[in-house]
Order: structure tokens, then C-alpha cells, then sequence
């Protein structure tokens, strides 16, 4: 069977065809560059319809170390739930168009090895589901949890919470698996080796998730990152296992997702 992630690229030159270094481009625009203006944008429009200062909106959502207003915290979540949204549903649309060759190669993929990827994908999808939240209960006993994984707490937990449920259990898995497995596997496998790809994937997938926790202790921030890293490693190991088919990690991401999702509304994450 044809590997997919040997097959020729389209000859088409138009800038709209499949195109995975576009994926990849414009998912880091997105998500770090344009996101970061939205939450000023978001920030503003809700400041100007809830009557508060923008500056003190804007040190309650990053929780500024020169102090901030607590009363301010629950709009400061509604505030980054709309902008993660808004974010998520971009980055989303564009990542699965520009993917979108390999998002049908990998369905057909599915169809054809049905037999095999029908009862396999879900069996990885339940392990990984559980070896990661294992993983997450023990690290939680030895340090605190991340702000990454504080803030999505946080922010299900206010007014946007329906908002951040959408994007945690659609739009993150699907666009961040395309990103950091599809599009990296088939752009550097060939270049670099099975290997490096892992490598590449897995540190590209855990930093950003470790952005927003400071370094004030660089042994509690490595350790904080570790569940990261592992999962990481785990989806690269799914993918590889599926003979890259993407299919495989979103449902993985998606029922890890899942669970965190229902533990938080269950009072025990």
C-alpha cells in the first residue's frame, strides 16, 4: 500500500491548493501573532461595554505582578474564553484547508484498513486517554499545575466556558494534530529521519503549552512541562504506530481532551 506520506505534491500553483508549509505558517500567524492582537481587541470591546479600564482588564488577565483588580478575573476569563475561540475557529478552518488532501487521503486510508485502524485507533485512543491522565495525577502530587492548564480551568469555569469546551474538544485536537504531526512528519520524514521528526514534533507541540508558565524555578518548570513532553511523545508514537494516518492522534487528543473536560465539571481535576 502507498505510504501517505510519499505522495507527490500537486503540480496546481494556485495559492489556494494543499499546501502543509502554509498550514504550518499560518497556524504560528494565528496563533501568536494574531491571537495575541485579538486579546487586545476582545479586551477593548469588553472594557468599553462593561465600563472598566482597559489597563486594569488587561492586568487581570495577565495577572500582572504590579497587582490587579480580583473583581476583574471572571471578565478577564470571558476575555481570553472569546479570543481562544476566535482563534481556534481561524486557525481550524485554515489548517484543515490547506490540509485538506491529507485529510481525505487519511480517511480513505481509514476505510481501506478498516479492519485493522477500525479497532486499533480507538485502542490507542483509551491508552493514551489513560497512561496521560495517570501521568497528570502524578505529576499534579509533585508540583503545581501549569498556568496553561490553570487558565483552560479557569476560563470553563466562567461565562466563555461553552466556548473553551468547543475549542478543547474540536478545534485544538484537529488543528493541533495536523500542524504538529501531519504537517511536520511529511515536510522534515523525508529529510531528516523518523527520528528527528519525533524530536521536532515533540518540542514543538510542549513549549508553546509552557509559554505562559513563568521560569522562576527552572527545576519546577521542567518538571510542570514533562506531562507535555510525554504526551507529545505518546501522539508521535500513535501516528507512527497508524503508519501516519492523522486520524489516529485526533481521536487520541480528543478523548484526552475529553476526560479533562468532564473532570473539570466534576469538581476532581
Amino acid at each position: 500500500m502507498e505510504n501517505n506520506e510519499n505522495k507527490k505534491p500537486s503540480v496546481n500553483k494556485s495559492i489556494f491548493r494543499p499546501n502543509k508549509v502554509v498550514a504550518l505558517l499560518a497556524y504560528v500567524l494565528i496563533m501568536f501573532v494574531i491571537g495575541t492582537v485579538l486579546i487586545y481587541l476582545v479586551a477593548f470591546i469588553f472594557s468599553s461595554a462593561n465600563n472598566v479600564n482597559f489597563n486594569d482588564l488587561l492586568k487581570a488577565i495577565s495577572k500582572s505582578k504590579d497587582g490587579y483588580n480580583v473583581e476583574l478575573l471572571p471578565l478577564g476569563y470571558a476575555v481570553q474564553g472569546v479570543t481562544n475561540f476566535i482563534t481556534y475557529l481561524l486557525t481550524f478552518i485554515i489548517v484543515v484547508f490547506y490540509t485538506r488532501d491529507s485529510v481525505k487521503d487519511d480517511f480513505d486510508d481509514v476505510i481501506k484498513r478498516r479492519t485493522t485502524l477500525g479497532w486499533l485507533i480507538p485502542v490507542m485512543a483509551i491508552a493514551f486517554t489513560g497512561i496521560a491522565y495517570l501521568i497528570d495525577v502524578l505529576f499534579s502530587k509533585i508540583v503545581p499545575s501549569s498556568n496553561n492548564q490553570n487558565t483552560i480551568v479557569d476560563i470553563m469555569t466562567s461565562s466563555a466556558g461553552p466556548l473553551m469546551v468547543i475549542c478543547t474538544i474540536i478545534f485544538a485536537p484537529v488543528a493541533e494534530e495536523l500542524v504538529y504531526r501531519k504537517c511536520i512528519f511529511s515536510l522534515a520524514k523525508d529529510k531528516v529521519g523518523v527520528f528527528w521528526c519525533y524530536i521536532i514534533s515533540i518540542i514543538a507541540f510542549a513549549l508553546p503549552h509552557m509559554v505562559s508558565t513563568p521560569i522562576d524555578n527552572v527545576g519546577t518548570w521542567l518538571l510542570q512541562s514533562i506531562p507535555y513532553f510525554l504526551s507529545a511523545f505518546m501522539l508521535c508514537g500513535i501516528y507512527h504506530l497508524s503508519r501516519f494516518n492523522i486520524y489516529s492522534t485526533i481521536l487520541a487528543h480528543m478523548f484526552n481532551n475529553i476526560l479533562a473536560v468532564i473532570l473539570v465539571y466534576g469538581g476532581q481535576r
